[in-house]
């Protein structure tokens, strides 16, 4: 049982992602200028740059985890097993007020192993994306922004509904983004069933991010190398000195055999 009391171990995950589709991760709202896209995508206010905010892909990731592992563990969105054991946590509060460390432990071994890793309501996440930033290659960003017509849909038909046309803008197939995720505290049981998973899934290319995926949006791929560091108690001074300078890192291959 790895809590956050005290530094065990750090993987730290970097490579690119590719998207394979365009992709729409919506920033909310809908324009009411005729020059303007009405549904546009999130960008930095500062730079105006599309970027994926690393929740979205936290949150796509989760989902995937839940579908792999439907009956051992929770559906966060449903009946979340902190909602199934509500009294049994509130009793473990009320008994351990005065023993935070006796209290952690009690509620952690309550969870399910998704929520331990990917966070609930009663513990933190051990796992942190970096919202993905376009890549940049002699100067010049690697990305285009392309905009798509849509129609809306008549629920009562099924067919298009009269006179409701709309556009959305998209990041076209082809930008690069860089990818930086970190697995703090990991149990070694979690990285055979959790780290492992979810980047073999982001290899394969088969994951979807954003909106109107069903129209064969979203397909995005960890393409290139791929580099993971693993920090622990012996390197965590050269980490804290020097960086990732001071760590070598480990090929994909390399780092699954210590784990096989």
């Amino acid at each position: 049982m790895l809590l956050f009391d005290k530094f065990e171990n750090r993987y730290i995950i970097k490579g690119v992602i590719t998207n394979l589709n365009p992709i729409h991760i919506g920033a909310g709202g809908s324009s009411f200028n005729p020059l303007e896209v009405d549904n546009r995508i999130v960008r930095y206010a500062s730079t105006n740059e599309p970027y994926i905010p690393g929740s979205s892909l936290k949150g796509v990731l989760r989902s995937f985890i839940e579908q792999v592992y439907p009956k051992e563990h929770c559906w966060v969105t449903i009946e979340s097993c902190c909602k199934k054991k509500e009294n049994e946590i509130k009793n473990i509060k009320d008994e351990y007020s005065k023993k935070p460390d006796e209290y952690a432990k009690k509620v952690y071994s309550l969870l399910c192993d998704i929520c331990k890793v990917f966070g609930s309501q009663e513990t933190a996440s051990k796992i942190y994306i970096s919202d993905l930033r376009v890549r940049e290659e002699n100067g010049k960003k690697l990305y285009k922004l392309g905009v798509r017509d849509g129609v809306g849909i008549d629920r009562d038909t099924g067919t298009a509904a009269n006179r409701v046309k709309y556009d959305f803008e998209v990041i076209e197939p082809g930008a690069q983004f860089d990818l930086y995720m970190v697995f703090e505290n990991l149990e070694d049981e979690y990285v055979k069933s959790f780290l492992i998973p979810i980047v073999e899934v982001l290899k394969s290319g088969e994951l979807k991010i954003g909106g109107k995926t069903s129209r064969g949006l979203g397909r995005i791929m960890l393409t290139e190398k791929v580099d993971i560091y693993r920090i622990t108690k012996d390197n965590i001074k050269d980490y804290l000195e020097k960086g990732l300078n001071g760590i070598k890192s480990l090929s994909w291959s390399d780092f699954k055999k210590q784990f096989e």
